[in-house]
């Protein structure tokens, strides 16, 4: 049997798909849209599924709401590896795994190499180092089932004719260095499935947020459920946003299925809320026209025009988030996040990410541990400067930081003599040097602020996530605060040639909000992509 659940956001689609699972292993029978699956009351073992999904949210629903182990849950690539794996020595998947944990210092040094300017940490960067490895993941993911090996030579359609030249010194270099990176995997994984080796020994399988497959994955799920008894998915084609690797709405309108379930009543967004998603989604031509019902609550849209959009997006998240109010502030692009994370840092709090520790990347990583032991230190710092610890626990508190500090550090103040230099405009001075390589230029501007006792440490507010609107996928919030900003030459781009993507993009960034959401943008509307779309 072949289940497809479809719906807008928030109408439920993995909370049906997981009363597929409790339907199919016996736990409760079908009721209302779900009544014909009683034909599979019953009919598998926990052990006999195994449940797909890219996002954390999903996977962490799936665990709590199912009787399903974390065995069971899966995503595609840890299945691609599985198989690819199945019958390595210890010592291969060692030398496998280092290969790809340093993936991305590998790719860093081989840009480095090819003189490209690249940003890990943002896969949408417009670098042309990001450009160029996103061309060679577009043309795998699009093309590889059909072109084969051709496939990443497909790239050239994708590349400015000057960046043509890097691709085969790219490929001598991946080569020449072993390296191996996520797409490997999944090739590697459909050419042992069509050689007619068994992917996973299960006869149900369920995947959701399927808009989201591109080709490749499609095609590499076809053959893991090939002899599968039972198949489900979930998903809504106006929130297929991985443009970057292919992804097209058309895989999971044109998929077939014996039973379509289709949801219209959102249980997130209210009435404001929802005409603001019917304006954006509206503006998409690509799409499966469907009843969308918002819930019944008013709710409230606020517009907000600035100067400075992500210091006043920050201070409004901020405040809802002190009010014990679960509360996300979205930007386009990760270079954005960081330096609204550090504007909060500036006031004083740390902030939560969306994004799971695997997919963060090592630059924002370490952005995150800078701006953890920037708070700390600046923590010790003001505090004693204002009398509210002594010399000996500001230490203790520095040493716990990560910034080692001794009595031959202080001064008769107690402040650390290196940092006192280093105010003082001491630029060669040895510890100042540690220090800016340490906490970065940014950190240390707070700390001057926490010198001069005019900084505050208020707190980890624990409900404020800043973080890009691909890593809210999935997820909601009582107040989103959606920054309706991108830099003029890519906005310009997307204008022309990809309108329905960016549409999609920003039509996932306002259907996060449960009840508030706010829309911050520039004057200058040129910078504004909801703006254009007459939001």
């Amino acid at each position: 049997m072949r289940v497809k659940i479809y719906g807008p956001p928030g109408c439920g689609k993995t909370y049906t798909l997981t009363e597929v699972v409790n339907i199919i292993t016996g736990q409760r029978r079908g009721t209302g849209k779900l009544e014909p699956l009683n034909e599979v009351y019953s009919s598998f073992d926990v052990n006999d599924i195994a449940f797909i999904s890219f996002a954390r949210v999903t996977i962490s629903i799936a665990r709590s709401r199912t009787p399903l182990e974390d065995e069971n849950v899966r995503t595609l690539h840890s299945i691609a590896y599985q198989i690819v794996t199945r019958d390595m020595s210890r010592a291969e998947k060692d030398r496998l795994n280092k290969k790809l944990s340093n993936l991305e210092k590998e790719l860093v040094s081989i840009a480095r190499e090819l003189g490209l300017k690249y940003n890990p940490a943002n896969p949408f960067d417009v670098t042309e180092g990001n450009l160029f490895f996103n061309a060679i993941e577009k043309a795998i993911h699009v093309h590889y089932p059909k072109a084969r090996d051709r496939a990443v030579y497909y790239a050239y359609d994708y590349l400015p004719p000057h960046l043509h030249s890097k691709l085969d010194r790219y490929l001598a270099l991946k080569d020449a260095r072993g390296l191996v990176t996520y797409d490997d995997l999944l090739v590697w994984a459909y050419e042992e499935l069509r050689k007619g080796r068994h992917g996973l020994f299960k006869s149900a399988f369920l995947a959701d947020e399927y808009q989201d497959f591109s080709p490749l994955e499609a095609e590499l799920f076809r053959l893991i459920t090939r002899d599968a008894d039972f198949i489900a998915i979930a998903g809504d084609d106006d929130q297929a946003i991985y443009y970057h690797k292919g992804v097209t709405p058309r895989i999971i309108i044109k998929e077939k299925a014996d039973v379509e379930i289709i949801l219209d009543k959102s249980h997130r967004l209210p009435r404001a809320v929802h005409r603001v998603a019917m304006k954006v989604v509206s503006s998409i031509s690509d799409r499966k026209r469907k009843r969308f019902l918002p819930k019944d609550e008013k709710g409230k849209v606020i517009v907000k025009n600035s100067n400075n959009v992500i210091a006043d997006a920050v201070k409004i998240g901020i405040a809802y988030a002190e009010r014990g109010i679960r509360t996300f502030v979205l930007f386009r692009t990760n270079d954005l996040v960081v330096r609204a994370k550090w504007e909060a840092l500036r006031l004083g709090y740390l902030t939560e990410t969306l994004k799971r520790e695997g997919r963060m990347g090592e630059e924002f990583r370490e952005g995150q541990d800078r701006m953890r032991v920037t708070y700390e230190v600046a923590d010790a710092i003001a505090s004693y400067v204002r009398g509210q610890r002594s010399c000996r626990k500001m230490m203790r508190a520095l040493n716990y930081a990560g910034y080692k500090v001794t009595e031959k550090d202080c001064t008769e103040s107690g402040v650390p003599m290196h940092l006192l230099e280093y105010v003082r405009g001491f630029p060669r001075n040895l510890f100042t040097r540690k220090l800016t390589s340490k906490i970065g230029q940014r950190g240390v501007e707070i700390l001057k602020e926490a010198m001069k006792g005019r900084w505050i440490a208020r707190g980890d507010l624990k409900l404020l996530f800043i973080d890009t609107i691909h890593a809210s996928k999935g997820d909601e919030a009582d107040v989103v605060v959606v920054v309706d900003y991108f830099p003029r030459r890519r906005l310009l781009k997307f204008l022309i040639k990809e309108w329905d993507y960016e549409m999609r993009v920003w039509y996932v960034a306002v259907t996060r909000a449960r009840k508030t959401l706010y829309i911050v943008r520039p004057y200058d509307i040129t910078k504004a992509v909801l703006a254009n779309a007459g939001v």
